[in-house]
């Protein structure tokens, strides 16, 4: 009995253990530390009810885990002297102006403001503090932090066309920002497509030139491909923003973008053809090829309906552009060349065959319908092709 306690005590002992067990075997805790994961470069300072919002967040460690973290912060300070301290969380999406992520990852955030009445302008230096329950703490090497009196950048011009016509050569859309910051604190430009308040695409401006220290122009070019899968009127919106990510507003100009339909071209089906012998099959590739004026990216299907003189169209068939030869017939893939491959039977009818071509792209445009005939006379001899494709209908 003795012995049985012994044993079962020793149980106890083992399990205990291995509930406190935090590092697996063979791993090394980790140490106590804290480092910068995200902090601005520059902000820009501004009145209390003005003042931008910008994030900051730091990995913490420590050998007992997250448990023992008893406070982290972010200590802003300048001349020696700490200006204010941040609280910083781990709590995941409990408070979304903490703007932490995921909750218990060891990494703390918070965001703070670029009050002007708080931060002074110049240099400050930004530094990460962890204390543990113990009161043992750990700091992060300070990186200096460029708050700016900064003023927003401004658009002072553009140029864009109230139309986008069709199939429109390219043409250069233009934004002049200034910035009394100098030419190097605007960082971006960006262009947006919104209709009836949605955002459709935007697209980021290239720095076209620059006169004086303080102006500079941006381009963006477009031609009609702009108006692929679109048509009617919409609203282009102009936006710049500077190094610490102060937004000029928002400048727009109307626009109405013109989409016509596609066009299709070069059948290829021969004037006549054989049908097969009693019992066997042919087969046919059917080519064509397709145009848009919005680009080749507005095409949204092809097709064919096949029929027998006096009768009436068939089912549509898909063509494909998608270089799938063994099965559609299609060399290159995004040509603007569409195929099929058609089965022709020893029991087809002979006769003249109807091929009604049909384009439809983005915008909900249709071509006009292209037709081609072939003939197909009975058989007098001549090889066959085995293979499975699609059956010619429509008799």
């Amino acid at each position: 009995m003795k012995n049985m306690w012994l044993l079962l005590l020793g149980i106890i002992a083992l399990v205990t253990w291995r509930c406190e067990e935090v590092v697996e075997p063979g791993d090394t805790p980790p140490d106590f530390a804290i480092a910068l994961v995200e902090a601005p470069r520059a902000i820009s300072a501004r009145g209390a009810g003005d003042a931008p919002l910008y994030a900051v967040s730091f990995r913490v460690t420590h050998p007992e885990g997250l448990a023992a973290i008893s406070e982290v912060r972010a200590d802003f300070s300048a001349g020696g002297s700490t200006v204010f301290s941040l609280p910083l969380f781990d709590t995941g999406g409990l408070d979304p102006d903490h703007r932490d992520v995921v909750a218990g990852d060891g990494i703390f955030s918070n965001t703070f403001a670029g009050d002007s009445t708080v931060i002074p302008i110049g240099d400050v230096d930004l530094s990460g503090v962890v204390v543990d329950a113990g009161g043992d703490s750990r700091s992060a090497a300070a990186q200096t932090l460029t708050v700016l009196n900064n003023k927003a950048p401004r658009i002072v011009a553009l140029s864009a066309p109230d139309t986008l016509y069709s199939g429109s050569a390219p043409l250069t859309l233009t934004l002049t920002v200034q910035d009394s910051n100098g030419v190097e604190d605007i960082a971006t430009a960006t262009l947006y497509l919104r209709r009836n308040g949605q955002e459709i695409i935007n697209r980021p401006m290239t720095l076209e030139s620059s006169s004086g220290n303080d102006t500079a122009v941006f381009g963006l070019s477009i031609d009609s491909s702009f108006a692929a899968g679109r048509s009617g009127d919409y609203t282009l919106a102009f936006e710049a923003k500077d190094a610490s990510q102060t937004s000029s507003g928002f400048s727009e100009r109307n626009i109405t973008l013109e989409n016509t339909a596609p066009r299709l071209f070069a059948s290829n089906l021969p004037d006549s053809l054989m049908l097969p012998p009693t019992g066997f099959f042919d087969t046919l590739q059917v080519k064509i090829s397709a145009a848009d004026p919005q680009s080749l990216a507005d095409l949204d299907a092809v097709s064919f309906a096949v029929y027998l003189e006096g009768g009436t169209p068939g089912a549509s068939i898909e063509m494909f552009d998608n270089g799938n030869f063994d099965d559609h017939g299609d060399l290159t893939a995004g040509d603007g060349r569409y195929g099929r491959i058609i089965q022709l039977a020893s029991t087809n009818t002979p006769g003249t065959y109807f091929f009604d071509y049909l384009a439809l792209d983005k915008a909900g445009n249709a071509s006009v319908v292209v037709q081609d005939t072939l003939v197909l006379v009975p058989f007098s001899g001549a090889p066959v092709n085995l293979g499975e494709t699609v059956p010619l209908t429509g008799e």
